[in-house]
């Protein structure tokens, strides 16, 4: 366990062990007095447990103040760098001959398994044993580049995994962006239809009226199912091909409803009608250029692609149809009107035919021209908003790729200010366990000093009492025989010794 601890984690418990012994509560030593200076025998028990409180309170706070989890980390991460240092220098020491690195280190470190030597250079192992560290160090290359393809796939598939997350949840993410039925192309759709209806009701009513068949009811129900919401394009083209009078009509030519994204960047649109062939070319320029945007498609946008371009079909389709129609009618009306000249029909008949081409035929024309007019609007509209696509996918694009830019910038400024920041705060960090360091250095230096000034003022004492004890001695000694011979006693300032003896307590009169 102890070898797979790194170095700064076993400096740490070395030093927090160290600061664990410093920070103990002091406590005196049983017959401590015995060894006291006689001068300190008035101290009481309680005295002196309160000093050693005040000195062990303020020891804990010193220890907590100077060896700070902050101190203690720093003073293990120089230390490791003292290490790595020195293995450094040993490393790349041209006088050093051996290389490598110091027991304890991680194999799973790329530098470290670079500084390996590839074969074991001392003299202290067997044959056998080299081999074994040259086939160990091999084998140690290969897992380590092993490791490396690995956590460059792993790079990858998180890249991959960050690309499909717009794609967890359809309902939310791809769902919204699906172009809906009740969209605007849609109900143009609807209209150029019930305009189909119309058209398919004048062509049975001049055929009623020249004929007399009965068609007002089928028209009417024709143009409820066209109306509806089922399959419109199946029941129109089965009703066109059905329909009376309209030349060319079985054999027309039908398109696929979905085309491939090769056939959309190739040619368009496909064999539709002009105006279906202008937007096909739109929409393949498109997705050409938002391809070569490099931008990724968006949720959807495949699909939404795919039904749009089935309705351009579709509505290309209906044109084909209502020209073809529009031409089977003129031609009806012409050979009608020929066969009424040439066969000599009933003035009935020809007043009916007269009138038709006459007023019916001008207001065929009439109502076709409106229809024209409309459906050349309807495509210059279809153009514009595949342009308007282009461009916004263009727009969106360059918006995206600038706010991308935008976050980066904003991101690498952050992570700059953040560097700059835990820099200032470790210098701060340095500077502060600098002076608390300088500190706790002249405080040592300072209580040193004072515990010096305390031995020599007792020294100086203790020289002291030996002299003044022998002055005090001979000065009662002769106020004793001054007694004793009758002599008036001196007074203080003439006695011999005075200039000992002042400072001391006055002396005491026999």
């Amino acid at each position: 366990m102890e070898k797979s601890r790194t170095i700064s984690e076993i400096k740490t418990s070395f030093i927090r062990t160290q600061i664990r012994i410093l920070s103990a509560s002091i406590a005196p030593q049983e017959g401590w007095r015995d060894f006291a200076p006689d001068t300190e025998d008035d101290l009481s028990d309680k005295v002196v447990d309160e000093v050693v409180q005040k000195l062990n309170t303020t020891l804990k706070q010193h220890n907590r103040v100077v060896y700070s989890s902050q101190a203690i980390q720093h003073v293990a991460r120089q230390i490791e760098n003292l290490y790595w240092e020195s293995v450094k220098s040993e490393v790349l020491s041209p006088s050093q001959n051996s290389t490598g690195v110091e027991i304890g280190s991680d194999l799973s470190n790329n530098s470290v398994i670079e500084k390996l030597p590839s074969q074991y250079r001392g003299d202290d192992l067997p044959p056998e044993e080299k081999e074994r560290y040259k086939m160990l160090y091999e084998r140690l290359v290969a897992l380590d580049n092993r490791r490396q393809e690995k956590q460059k796939q792993l790079a990858q598939y998180k890249q991959l995994e960050a690309l499909l997350e717009p794609f967890k949840n359809p309902q939310e993410n791809i769902q919204p962006n699906l172009l809906t039925r009740d969209g605007e192309l849609v109900r143009e759709i609807d209209k150029m239809r019930i305009y189909h209806v119309t058209l398919n009701e004048l062509h049975l009513d001049l055929t009623h009226l020249l004929e007399g068949a009965p068609a007002r009811e089928t028209s009417r129900a024709h143009r409820e199912s066209m109306t509806t919401n089922g399959n419109n394009a199946a029941a129109m083209g089965n009703y066109m091909e059905n329909s009376p009078n309209v030349v060319n009509m079985a054999n027309m030519s039908r398109q696929s409803m979905s085309p491939s994204p090769s056939q959309m960047n190739g040619n368009g649109g496909g064999g539709g009608g002009g105006g279906a062939g202008g937007g096909g070319n739109g929409m393949g320029n498109n997705n050409n250029n938002m391809m070569m945007n490099g931008l990724p498609m968006n949720a959807g946008h495949q699909m939404d692609l795919n039904n749009l371009y089935d309705m351009v079909v579709e509505f290309s389709d209906i044109l084909k149809n209502n020209r073809e129609m529009t031409r089977g009618i003129v031609q009806s009306a012409e050979e009608i009107m020929r066969r009424s000249t040439v066969e000599g029909t009933s003035p009935d008949i020809h007043q009916v035919s007269g009138e038709i081409s006459a007023a019916r035929i001008a207001e065929l024309e009439r109502a076709l021209a409106r229809e024209r007019r409309t459906v050349e609007a309807l495509e210059r509209e279809q153009i514009e908003n595949t342009s308007l696509i282009g461009e916004f996918e263009t727009s969106m694009g360059i918006m995206v790729e600038q706010i991308r830019n935008y976050c980066q910038n904003n991101n690498m400024y952050f992570l700059a200010q953040k560097k700059e920041f835990n820099a200032l705060l470790q210098a701060e960090r340095d500077a502060h366990l600098s002076s608390r360091l300088d500190r706790d250095h002249w405080h040592a230096q300072t209580m040193r000093l004072a515990e010096m000034l305390r031995t020599a003022y007792r020294l100086r004492c203790e020289e002291d009492q030996a002299p003044t004890t022998i002055i005090q001695a001979l000065q009662s000694e002769v106020r004793a025989l001054r007694s004793a011979v009758g002599l008036e006693p001196e007074k203080p300032e003439e006695e011999t010794g005075y200039e000992f003896l002042k400072d001391l307590s006055p002396p005491v009169v026999d």
